[in-house]
């Protein structure tokens, strides 16, 4: 199709279908023509049609120019402003749109765009950061499953720290191949058991799961992220410890000598089959002795539990300290 040969009078007279076919084959000319003159003419055409009454007529010259490399200002913002089932897919696959135009999309906020951007196949960092500080779940989960973005360790650990509970990007980050071990570290205990041996095998994290899992307890930075995170982390974090026969007396002794009383208590409540709130209630009192019960209950012997008891004892005097 030459645009060159075609005028707006016949344009405007066209039905909706004979409109529609021709938004695709200018699109299509728009994509591939390295011609300036017959580029301008179908340019004049292309802004015509991207303000047609019909949705299938702006839809067919937006899908063709998704493969665009050059596309003037003014007609990507009107695509891209247009109802949902135009704009959506235009943002996530035109080649033309660059990082300060998808800037300005994020910026306004509106439904379903950071989604978009989320979704193309080639994502810079610059974006891939703004999308992790400020976008909803939904979007940072695109984001998240997005082989083609640019997901930097400074982005990682953005998105745990806003969506730590969240399983289904916390199960999208760990199926990336571009991650640090910290960041995967930081991941391992927010998934379910199965997701956590997945990670296991594919970082070759040691030489067992069971044993990997037993040796996050004695790294001081892991265990002091761990006390520190959300309550529903922790027990995640040591029903995989359980389900490993990791949770003993070694890792509650170890969790005492961390200062990690948070965890501790968690891991007293998943042995005992109480709740955290009973055991922090209990352990308020008379510490010693309601510990002494509720170690008993959690089936260790007497010298087990006795040496327990001591490294309850020294945390507590030095809290008081």
């Amino acid at each position: 199709m030459d645009p060159n040969n075609f005028d707006t009078e016949r344009l405007l007279q066209a039905d909706a279908e004979s409109r529609r076919e021709i938004a695709r084959k200018i699109g299509l000319f728009v994509s591939k023509t390295t011609d300036p003159n017959s580029m301008e003419s179908a340019l004049e055409f292309a802004r015509i049609l991207v303000e047609d009454a019909a949705v299938s007529v702006r839809k067919a010259l937006a899908d063709q120019l998704s493969e665009a490399g050059i596309i003037p200002l003014d007609i990507k913002r009107t695509i891209a402003s247009d109802i949902d089932s135009i704009s959506l897919p235009f943002i996530i696959a035109a080649r033309s749109l660059d990082d300060e135009f998808l800037l300005d999309l994020l910026k306004e906020g509106r439904a379903g765009v950071a989604a978009s951007v989320a979704a193309r196949s080639s994502l810079s960092e610059a974006i891939a950061a703004v999308i992790a500080e400020t976008s909803n779940a939904a979007a940072v989960e695109v984001l998240a499953s997005n082989k083609g973005a640019d997901v930097s360790e400074t982005i990682a650990l953005k998105v745990v720290e806003r969506f730590p509970e969240n399983s289904s990007i916390m199960t999208a980050m760990s199926k990336r191949g571009d991650l640090s071990i910290d960041i995967i570290e930081m991941i391992i205990f927010k998934v379910a058991h199965e997701m956590g041996e997945f990670l296991f095998e594919k970082y070759d994290l040691d030489s067992s799961y069971s044993r990997y899992l037993s040796s996050l307890a004695g790294r001081r930075t892991f265990m002091k992220m761990l006390d520190m995170a959300p309550v529903g982390n922790q027990l995640n974090y040591l029903q995989q410890l359980q389900h490993s026969q990791g949770l003993d007396a070694k890792a509650l002794r170890m969790y005492l000598q961390a200062g990690a009383v948070n965890v501790f208590t968690a891991a007293l409540s998943l042995l005992v089959g109480s709740t955290i709130e009973r055991i922090q209630a209990r352990l308020q009192g008379d510490g010693n002795k309601e510990l002494a019960k509720l170690l008993e209950k959690a089936g260790f012997s007497k010298a087990t539990s006795g040496v327990l008891l001591i490294e309850w004892s020294r945390l507590a005097s030095s809290r008081k300290a």
